[in-house]
């Protein structure tokens, strides 16, 4: 008898067709492979590690819970689930020691991206990337067929469990499973049968048979025939004051928090769309067995929420009919809605609502930590997505569909959204049909239920291929000349690409800032074709001139480039100007390698069009640093600075553990040299060795000796632009901040940090900045 066979029978079962996997796999069989549906995980493990350990982790892991080493095959047109054998996943291990903080980033979201083979490979993948002797991001990625946000918590829980013992050479301390995932699959196949089958059925029916409509959200663009899943996020921190009064006003009117939440913004939608019922998506955890509770597995649902607001009810009981609603869909959670969907039935919601109340729990280990990481990997699984995190802070995370939804309309529901929660917990007997003094006027330029349709075509040759390459880089046709490239969607990445293909198609090399200052094609053709008269030349970009308000000068990050203030500026509202300031290198200038010089020189800069203060300054990351000696220096002169805010900024002395990219420099430096043979300098033999003495002191950390000042003691031709092709501006700005070592400052200093900044560093960044400011700190978790 064939016993391998026999294996394979047992352990090969048919996934009932209600089961989430089934429904996902079946949505759309040619694109079931679909990176959406992976689920990324980002750990950074700080300390000593052990990889042995580590691995064995993870092969225990895989051998305690199946369904990690599952694949999925349809079978007579239905979804069969395979259990391979008890074998862990391939540990990837990948050096990154050196790379700039962008580049693994990117690396991070390419592996988050990268879909599966669903019917050959375990649906979990892990890879470890070394940032340095004691450093790691651990990267894991699964897929909704066999993960869920319920299952992270477990998997963290056993990760650091069994690491614990297995770095101590002791054996597991986990107790076996009894019950795999498809035990439960089977029981809850025998429970949903009969009466209690049909009884799930019929209330799902009616949900979504009698509903007037679940389209309550105008787009600014026209729904594809088929979606790529192109996502963006915006997101705001809410006040601390309201997100207690939020809390206050659940427990008086004995609903959750969650309720509230989701009540507020099918109050926002009926405000948008006029429609008196609202429906909008959420999961649940659906675990309803103690079992099943330490079992990673896909159990959870997707449950409609459907509310009437007819009547213009007041806030207050309106939160008894979202509570209804609610405890509704929960009652019949086990029986996901999605399966009585026709196939051929367009996006039956478009909102799924998101409470995030069980935070990833960080860990601490004998001689190691383990951070958990945001990783958002750029797509988008529904029209939009209200992701509320209510840890450390209440936050609005939303995640939308950038083929429907401008970057525009999505702040602009953040404000509605939270002007509407406030006007609830200042009054909840006010009628829900009363709008916001805010949401009064009608929405304006977007909210629209397609794009504007103006798309003036180009009018001369540079304009015709600018708009090619917009086209290109956007994958969108046609564009117009007047479109505004942020508000397609561009970002900072697609706009280093696009002008470097600007720059081979034109001849000429702009800054990004130009696109700043200049964000459409017509625009950009009078900058190309020197029509405007400006020459980028100065480090001062102008964002937003406009306004009553003070300006705030804020200083770029390490890449130099100031995109960031753009969100800046309209966070902080028309009626405040703001200017950036980017560092010279990129014009191709002599650069400053100190961050003693580039404060010097930015406050010249800003002096040129604010002699006096008040100054308002600040800085983003690395920049932070340059806007602390900007207000030292203010402060020497005499000046006032009414505000000094650092965003993501670490403080001095704490990037002793990131290195100049030594292996970039060996490589590059060879290929540099034979330019420079080519440019005919002088002298070759006599200067090698002072040149190789300036590039030692460049690695092990000189920066005050500039690559082309060096160049230029040894009269080289051509050695500016050399010295720029060996440094990037990373490099320079990078290698400036590990540098510098500065006095105090008698102010105070407003920090910013997000969550996945705090740990960046080898100095907490709220030490690092209040031992140098005699007035203390003022400090926001963003």
């Amino acid at each position: 008898m064939n016993t391998s066979v026999l294996r394979l029978a047992e352990d090969t079962f048919v996934v009932p067709a209600w089961f989430p996997q089934q429904k996902t796999w079946l949505e759309d069989p040619r694109h079931s492979d679909n990176a959406i549906f992976n689920y990324p995980l980002l750990v950074r493990l700080r300390g000593p590690l052990n990889e042995a350990a580590l691995e064995r982790s993870l092969h225990e892991i895989t051998r305690r819970h199946e369904v990690l080493r599952s694949v999925f095959r349809i079978t007579d047109g239905e979804l069969v689930q395979v259990v391979l054998a008890a074998q862990g996943p391939v540990l990837e291990k990948m050096d990154t020691r050196g790379f700039p903080e962008t580049r693994v980033w990117e690396l991070a979201v390419e592996e988050a991206r990268r879909p599966f083979d669903l019917s050959r490979e375990f649906l979990f993948r892990a890879r470890l990337m070394r940032l340095g002797p004691d450093d790691h991001f651990l990267q894991l990625t699964s897929h909704f067929l066999v993960y869920d946000d319920w299952s992270s918590g477990i998997l963290a829980h056993e990760l650091a469990e069994l690491y614990r013992a297995f770095a101590a050479g002791e054996t597991s301390p986990l107790p076996d499973i009894a019950y795999q995932y498809r035990d439960y699959v089977r029981w809850q196949q025998g429970q949903l049968q009969g009466k209690e089958l049909e009884s799930r059925l019929a209330y799902w029916n009616q949900q979504i048979h009698s509903a007037t409509g679940f389209q309550h959200l105008p787009t600014d663009f026209p729904r594809p025939a088929r979606s790529i899943n192109r996502g963006a996020r915006e997101s705001a921190v809410l006040p601390a004051e309201l997100a207690d009064s939020l809390g206050r006003l659940s427990r008086q009117e004995r609903v959750s928090l969650f309720m509230v939440l989701v009540a507020g913004f099918q109050c926002l939608l009926h405000h948008y769309s006029g429609d008196d019922e609202i429906v909008i998506a959420s999961c649940v955890a659906n675990r309803p067995l103690v079992e099943v509770e330490r079992l990673i597995g896909r159990f959870g649902n997707q449950i409609l929420l459907r509310t009437s607001l007819r009547g213009n009810p007041t806030f207050r009981e309106l939160l008894k009919r979202v509570r209804e609603s609610t405890l509704g869909a929960y009652t019949y959670q086990d029986l996901p809605y999605g399966c009585l969907v026709k196939e051929d039935r367009g996006p039956l919601f478009q909102v799924m609502f998101i409470l995030q109340n069980a935070p990833k729990e960080n860990r601490h280990l004998p001689g190691l930590t383990m951070k958990w990481v945001p990783l958002y990997e750029g797509t988008a699984k529904f029209d939009l997505i209200v992701w509320l995190k209510i840890e450390p802070a209440l936050e609005v995370i939303l995640e939308y569909d950038r083929d429907l939804f401008l970057a525009e309309t999505m702040k602009r529901i953040v404000d509605d959204y939270r002007a509407i929660l406030a006007a609830a917990v200042n009054d909840p007997t006010m009628g829900v049909s009363r709008k916001p003094e805010s949401l009064a006027a009608p929405p304006t330029g977007t909210m629209t239920t397609a794009r504007p349709k103006e798309n003036v075509s180009a009018n001369d040759d540079v304009q015709s291929r600018l708009v090619a390459l917009w086209e290109e880089a956007f994958d969108t046709r046609p564009i117009g000349v007047h479109e505004n490239f942020f508000e397609l969607g561009g970002d900072s990445l697609m706009a280093s690409r696009l002008f470097a293909r600007m720059e081979k198609v034109f001849q000429k090399k702009l800054p990004l800032a130009a696109l700043l200052e200049a964000p459409t094609i017509e625009e950009l053709a009078r900058v190309l074709s020197g029509a405007n008269g400006r020459s980028f030349s100065s480090s001062l970009v102008v964002i937003q001139p406009n306004g009553s308000r003070p300006r705030f000068f804020t200083v770029h990050g390490h890449m130099g480039e100031v995109f960031y203030c753009r969100n800046l500026s309209r966070s902080l509202g028309a009626d405040f100007p703001v200017y950036g300031l980017r560092s010279q290198i990129i014009d191709g200038v002599p650069a400053h390698y100190t961050v003693e010089e580039m404060a010097g020189h930015y406050v010249e800069e800003i002096r040129a069009v604010q002699a006096r203060g008040p100054y308002f300054l600040g800085g983003f990351c690395g920049g932070g640093m340059v806007a602390y000696e900007m207000a030292r220096r203010f402060e020497a002169r005499g000046e006032e600075v009414a505000l000094l805010a650092l965003f993501n900024t670490p403080a001095p002395g704490s990037l002793d553990r990131w290195p100049l990219r030594q292996r970039y420099l060996s490589n590059r430096v060879p290929n540099e040299l034979r330019k420079l043979a080519a440019l005919g300098f002088r002298d070759m033999r006599a200067t090698l060795s002072r040149k190789a003495a300036g590039f030692a002191r460049l690695v092990f950390g000189s920066f005050k000796t500039s690559v082309w000042r060096m160049c230029s003691r040894c009269s080289l031709a051509g050695a500016e632009k050399w010295s720029q092709g060996v440094l990037t501006v990373g490099d320079i700005n990078v290698a400036a901040a590990k540098a510098y070592r500065p006095g105090g400052y008698a102010g105070r200093i407003t920090l910013f940090l997000t969550e996945e900044a705090a740990f960046l560093y080898d100095v907490d960044p709220k030490e690092g900045w209040t031992a140098l400011a005699e007035e203390g700190i003022e400090f926001h978790a963003a």
